[in-house]
C-alpha cells in the first residue's frame, strides 16, 4: 500500500515523534540531574519503557519483542530456550550477589535473567518469510558498526580484530548483551519508539525519513553518558556514529518483525567493542 501525504497523517507522525522526544528529553535529563552511571541510567529507562507501551503507545508488552505480536505462549521448546539463554545471566547475577555488587550492577544481570524470556518469545515466534530481509538489515548495521569500531581502534594504534586471548570475554560479552537488549536500549529505541514513531515499512521517504529520526533520539540519549556532554560537537559525533547503525536497526526490527536480528547486531557490536577498545 503507498504511503500517505495526507495532512493528518503527517500531523499524526509529529505528534508522535513530539511525544517520543519529551519521553527521552525527560529520561536524559533525569539521568544528568542524578549523574546516574550506565548501569543506572540504562535501569531509568525499565518503568519508562513499561509506562510508555501501556499508557502512550496503549499496546501489550509483549509487542516490545515481536510485531503484532501472537498471545505469549511459549510452550516446552520456549521455555527450553529461555532456560539455556538465561545461564549466563544467573551465573553472573550469582556472582553480582556474592560479592556485593552495587545494586544497578545487581539490576542489570536481573534484567538479562529476565530478557532470556524475551529471546525465547522472539525465537518461538520468528516469522520464516522475514528472515531475510530482518538479517539483510541487522547485518548492514553490523556492518557500520564495525566501521566504526575499526576507525577507531585504528585512531589508537589498535587492531580492529578481537585477539584470541580476548575471544572468552567476547563471547561472554554477547551472550549477557544479548538478552539484557530485550529489557533494557534496544527495546526501547526499536521496540517501544520506533513502534511508535515511525511506519512498518522499509521503503520510502518516510520509512528512512521515521528510522533516521529513532536513530537520531537514540544517538542524543547518550548525551549524560559522554564525559564531556557540553563540547561543541557532541551533538554532532553522537549521531554521526549511532545514525547509520540506528536506521538499520530500525529497518530490520520493521522488516523482521521480530527484535532478535537488531538486538543481536547491537550485541555484536557492544561486544565486539568492548574486546578491541577497552
Amino acid at each position: 500500500m503507498p504511503q500517505s501525504n495526507h495532512p493528518a497523517t503527517s500531523r499524526r507522525y509529529a505528534t508522535r515523534m513530539v511525544a517520543v522526544v519529551s519521553v527521552v528529553a525527560a529520561w536524559a535529563l533525569v539521568g544528568w540531574v542524578a549523574r546516574l552511571g550506565v548501569d543506572a541510567y540504562l535501569l531509568l529507562g525499565v518503568p519508562i519503557v513499561v509506562l510508555f507501551q501501556r499508557v502512550v503507545a496503549k499496546r501489550p508488552l509483549r509487542e516490545l519483542w515481536v510485531y503484532a505480536a501472537p498471545p505469549f505462549v511459549l510452550g516446552a521448546r520456549g521455555w527450553a530456550i529461555a532456560a539455556i539463554v538465561a545461564i549466563l545471566p544467573g551465573d553472573d547475577l550469582a556472582h553480582a550477589l556474592a560479592a556485593h555488587a552495587h545494586a544497578a550492577v545487581i539490576g542489570w544481570d536481573l534484567c538479562a535473567l529476565a530478557g532470556a524470556v524475551g529471546v525465547a518469545y522472539a525465537l518461538v515466534n520468528l516469522r520464516r518469510d522475514r528472515l531475510r530481509t530482518g538479517i539483510g538489515y541487522s547485518a548492514l548495521a553490523l556492518g557500520c558498526g564495525a566501521l566504526a569500531i575499526t576507525v577507531a581502534a585504528l585512531a589508537r594504534g589498535r587492531s580492529p580484530l578481537i585477539a584470541p586471548a580476548r575471544i572468552a570475554s567476547f563471547a561472554r560479552d554477547l551472550l549477557l548483551y544479548l538478552p539484557v537488549t530485550f529489557v533494557i536500549e534496544e527495546v526501547a529505541f526499536r521496540g517501544a519508539f520506533d513502534s511508535f514513531a515511525g511506519t512498518r515499512a522499509v521503503t520510502g521517504p518516510l520509512a528512512f525519513g521515521t528510522a533516521a529520526f529513532s536513530a537520531t533520539v537514540w544517538g542524543l540519549w547518550h548525551w549524560p553518558l559522554m564525559p564531556d556532554p557540553w563540547h561543541a560537537t557532541v551533538a554532532v559525533r553522537l549521531i554521526a556514529a549511532h545514525l547509520p547503525v540506528g536506521v538499520f536497526l530500525a529497518l530490520s526490527w520493521r522488516s523482521g518483525g521480530t527484535l532478535l536480528w537488531p538486538a543481536l547486531a547491537h550485541a555484536l557490536i557492544d561486544a565486539w567493542r568492548n574486546a578491541v577498545l577497552n
